[in-house]
């Protein structure tokens, strides 16, 4: 018997304030390519463990892949990504910290989730523009565990690394990270 353990969200809160860059690249401005991150001035940053955003429970959740689930192949994906106001993860901003390489099928479950089926909710908060850091588990029961899940990074650096990005160092850190977009 397979089961997902739902993800646990990190959260934290943090305004991002708004800093022109004079000595930014030419390259950078006249760019084909739309950025991975807009309007990153506008970002919440939620504090750890506020429960919200809270992911609804609508039946989704990333399908646990077939091939390493009868391996007995257990993985944890790394996730950052926007909320938008609608509770919705927007799709370009779904970035890929951590995954594990031998396996790139729990990412594509993971990314499919995000893109599809994934909704939160911020309870009795107003709703906001969010990005938040979540990892997706993926474990065994009752089965032969031939790979178990790798020790659990260390999240709080991650955040207090992020809570010290100006509006355009985060962009720059969501665009250097593999995306799930189509």
């Amino acid at each position: 018997m397979n089961r997902f353990v739902y993800p646990r969200t990190m959260l934290f809160f943090t305004v991002v304030g708004c800093q022109h860059s004079a000595s930014a690249p030419p390259s950078a401005v006249l760019s084909t390519t739309p950025p991975r991150l807009v309007r990153a001035e506008q970002l919440i940053i939620p504090p750890d463990m506020s429960g919200w955003p809270r992911q609804l429970s609508n039946g989704e959740f990333p399908h646990y892949p077939p091939v390493p689930r009868n391996s007995g192949v257990e993985a944890r994906v790394v996730t950052a990504f926007v909320i938008e106001q609608s509770g919705r993860p927007e799709p370009r901003t779904i970035s890929i910290l951590q995954s594990p390489g031998a396996h790139p099928e729990f990412v594509r479950s993971v990314c499919a989730f995000l893109r599809n089926g994934a909704e939160f909710s911020w309870g009795p908060q107003a709703p906001a523009r969010t990005l938040v850091v979540v990892p997706f588990e993926f474990t065994l029961q009752a089965a032969l565990v031939t790979e178990p899940l790798p020790p659990e990074p260390n999240l709080s650096a991650l955040r207090d690394s992020i809570r010290r990005l100006s509006p355009g160092e985060l962009a720059t850190w969501i665009e250097s990270k593999p995306h799930c977009f189509s």
